[in-house]
C-alpha cells in the first residue's frame, strides 16, 4: 500500500520538476515572494539567484592537507568594504517566529529611517540575508542568533551590532558618522523661529499703529512694552548653535566640577546615577550632536571614569567643547551661564526623548517618560550642589507638582503622553523663574512678604507673549500643543520637515489670535495685559467716586419728593 503513493510522488516530480522546488523556495525568504515588491521596499532580500545579487569576487579559499582547494564562500558585496553606501543588514531565518514578527517592524523602520536620513543629507540602504538560503555566508559571519542586526558604514566591512528589539534610527545614524556643524547651519536652522518672531513683531506694531489712528494717547509704559519686543527676544531668540553650545558647556562644567566632590571613587549611589545618566544622554540626545564624542568616550571607559577623576577630565579635555567658547546664548545674566545651560540640556533631553520614542521600532525600545523624570531628579539630587535650588526642585518633585505623578505615570504609551515630559519640565522651569524673580524683589526691598505684580509674573515666564502670543490665553493658561511645538522648534537642533510644519502652524495660530482680538476689541483696539493706560486709570479713579456721589444726591432728592407727597415727615416732626 505504501508503494503506490511513492510512485505517484515520483511521477509528479518527473512531470512537474519545479513544483516541489518552488514550494521550498518560498520558505527561503521573508522579504520576497509573498507580497508585491513595493510592499517590502526599501528592504532588499539577498537572493540566491544571480538576478539582483551583487557578489564580491574576492573570495576566500584555503589549501587542504592533500593540496586541494576548499570551496570558497562567496561573500555578498553588501558585507564588504566594496559597498559604498551606509547599510543596515538583518540576518534572519524564515522559520524563526521572532523574525516573522519583526519583518513588518523592520520594513517600517527602514522607511522611516530612510526618510529621516535623507533629511540630514545621508543615504542608507536596508538589506536582509536569509540564513536558510545563505547558510555558508551566515556561518562565515558567525551569525548564531536570529534576527541579528548589523550597521555597516559606507566603504567599510566593519560593523556595529545591535539587538533587534533595540534598533533605532538615531543609533544607526550615529554609527554611520552623522555629525552636523551648527555654526555653519545657523542661517537655515533658525529660519522658522525668526519668521515667527518677525510675524509677531508685525502684529504688535500693527496694534500700536491702530491706537494712534484711534487718536488715543499711548502711555510710556505701553510704548516701551511694544518697542521692547525685539529686546525681549534675547530670551528666546538665540540661535540653535548658541543653545547647543551653552548646553554642551554646562555638561562639560558639570563633569569637571560636580561629579567628584569628594576624594576617592564615586560612592555606590552616586556611581549608579552617573552611569544611568550618561546612558540616557547617549541614547536619547540628537544623534548628530558633537556631545556624543564625549558621551561615547565616557561610556566606553566607564569603569575608569567612576573610580578616577583624572580619567574623566582627560576625556573632557579631548572630546569636550572648545575652551575658547563661552556661554553666549544665556544673555540675561552671564553669571548664571552654568545653570542656564543646564536647563537647556534638560530641555533638549526631554524633547529628544519624545523624538526617540516616536521613531522607536518596537515597544521595548521606548524610553518611559516617568523613568526619565525620576533619573533627572536623581541627577539633581546627586550632582547639583546649589542647596536651596536643589531642595526646592526635589520638594516639588516629591510633591508631584504640576500633576507630574498623573501626567507621567500613565500606562498609555502614546505620543500625547510622551509630550507631557517636556511640558512638565517647562512648567517647572517657569515656576523656578517666578520664584527667583520674587526672591530678587525681596532682596531689593529688604525682605518681607513680597508679591509680584501681574506684569512682573508675565515677565518671568517664557516664551513671552511677544515671542509666542498664540501660546498663551488671556487668563494666563496656555495651549499645550502650541507650547510643545514651540519647544521643539527651540530644542530639536535640526529643522526637519516637522519643524517646518510646526512653524507654519504656530504662525497660523498667531493670526487666529489676532483675529479673535479684532473681533473682541475692534480693528482699532489693542489687547494689553493691564488693559488700561494712564489716562484711563485717571478717568476711573475720578469717575467712580463722582458716580457714587451723583447717585447719592439723586436718591436724596427722590426721597425728599416722596416725603413731601405723603406728609409723613410732618407726623415725625410732632
Amino acid at each position: 500500500m505504501m508503494f503506490l503513493p511513492r510512485l505517484i510522488f515520483l511521477v509528479t516530480l518527473l512531470i512537474f520538476p519545479g513544483f516541489s522546488n518552488e514550494e521550498e523556495e518560498e520558505k527561503l525568504y521573508l522579504y520576497e515572494g509573498e507580497l508585491e515588491r513595493k510592499d517590502y521596499n526599501p528592504v532588499q532580500d539577498l537572493l540566491v539567484s544571480p538576478i539582483g545579487n551583487k557578489i564580491s569576487r574576492e573570495t576566500d579559499s584555503e589549501d587542504t592537507e592533500d593540496g586541494d582547494k576548499k570551496k570558497s564562500i562567496v561573500t555578498p558585496q553588501i558585507l564588504t568594504d566594496q559597498e559604498k553606501k551606509n547599510r543596515v543588514v538583518e540576518f534572519y531565518a524564515p522559520w524563526c517566529p521572532h523574525c516573522q514578527d519583526f519583518r513588518y517592524h523592520y520594513i517600517d523602520f527602514a522607511r522611516n529611517c530612510s526618510s529621516l536620513a535623507k533629511t540630514y543629507g545621508m543615504d542608507v540602504d536596508f538589506h536582509a540575508v536569509s540564513c536558510t538560503a545563505h547558510k555558508k555566508v551566515c556561518k562565515k559571519e558567525k551569525i548564531n542568533r536570529y534576527p541579528t542586526i548589523r550597521l555597516y558604514p559606507a566603504g567599510s566591512a566593519n560593523y556595529t551590532e545591535v539587538k533587534f528589539f533595540e534598533i533605532h534610527c538615531f543609533t544607526a545614524l550615529r554609527a554611520f558618522g552623522l555629525e552636523l556643524d551648527y555654526e555653519e547651519d545657523d542661517s537655515k536652522s533658525n529660519k522658522e523661529t525668526t519668521t515667527i518672531q518677525n510675524n509677531h513683531v508685525a502684529i504688535m506694531k500693527t496694534n500700536k499703529n491702530n491706537l494712534r489712528k484711534q487718536g488715543r494717547r499711548i502711555s510710556q509704559q505701553e510704548s516701551s512694552r511694544t518697542n521692547g519686543v525685539i529686546s525681549k527676544y534675547r530670551r528666546d531668540g538665540r540661535t540653535k548653535s548658541q543653545i547647543s553650545n551653552d548646553a554642551f558647556l554646562s555638561f562639560d562644567f558639570a563633569m569637571r566640577q560636580s561629579v567628584y566632590t569628594e576624594e576617592g571613587p564615586l560612592k555606590n549611589s552616586t556611581k549608579l546615577v552617573f552611569v544611568e545618566w550618561i546612558g540616557l544622554l547617549k541614547q536619547a540626545l540628537p544623534p548628530f550632536w558633537k556631545i556624543h564624542n564625549a558621551l561615547d568616550s565616557i561610556a566606553s571607559n566607564i569603569e575608569n571614569v567612576i573610580t578616577d577623576e583624572d580619567a574623566l577630565i582627560e576625556i573632557m579635555d579631548r572630546d569636550g567643547p572648545s575652551h575658547q567658547l563661552n556661554w553666549n546664548g544665556c544673555t540675561n545674566d552671564d553669571s548664571h551661564g552654568y545653570t542656564c545651560g543646564l536647563w537647556e540640556l534638560f530641555h533638549i533631553l526631554t524633547v529628544s526623548v519624545v523624538e526617540w520614542n516616536v521613531a522607536a521600532v518596537t515597544p521595548r525600545s521606548v524610553i518611559p517618560v516617568e523613568q526619565v523624570a525620576n533619573l533627572l531628579s536623581s541627577y539633581i539630587s546627586e550632582f547639583f550642589a546649589c542647596e536651596v535650588c536643589r531642595r526646592h526642585f526635589l520638594s516639588n518633585f516629591d510633591a508631584c507638582s504640576q500633576d507630574r505623578c498623573h501626567r507621567l505615570g500613565n500606562s498609555d504609551w502614546s505620543e500625547k503622553e510622551w509630550k507631557q515630559l517636556p511640558l512638565w519640565l517647562w512648567e517647572e522651569h517657569n515656576d523656578v523663574n517666578i520664584r527667583l524673580k520674587r526672591e530678587k524683589k525681596e532682596r531689593e526691598q529688604g525682605g518681607g512678604n513680597v508679591r509680584l505684580t501681574s506684569e512682573e509674573t508675565w515677565d518671568a515666564k517664557w516664551p513671552s507673549r511677544y515671542d509666542c502670543p498664540s501660546c498663551w490665553n488671556s487668563d494666563g493658561t496656555w495651549d499645550d500643543e502650541i507650547i510643545y511645538k514651540y519647544l521643539r522648534l527651540k530644542y530639536w537642533p535640526m529643522d526637519d520637515a516637522k519643524n517646518t510644519q510646526y512653524a507654519k502652524e504656530i504662525q497660523q495660530a498667531a493670526h487666529l489670535t489676532q483675529s479673535r482680538f479684532d473681533d473682541d476689541y475692534g480693528d482699532e483696539g489693542e489687547l494689553e495685559e493691564e488693559g488700561i493706560d494712564e489716562e484711563m486709570d485717571f478717568r476711573i479713579l475720578v469717575g467712580i467716586p463722582a458716580l457714587g456721589l451723583i447717585t447719592l444726591v439723586v436718591a436724596t432728592i427722590r426721597k425728599q419728593i416722596q416725603l413731601d407727597r405723603t406728609g409723613r415727615h410732618k407726623k415725625m416732626d410732632l
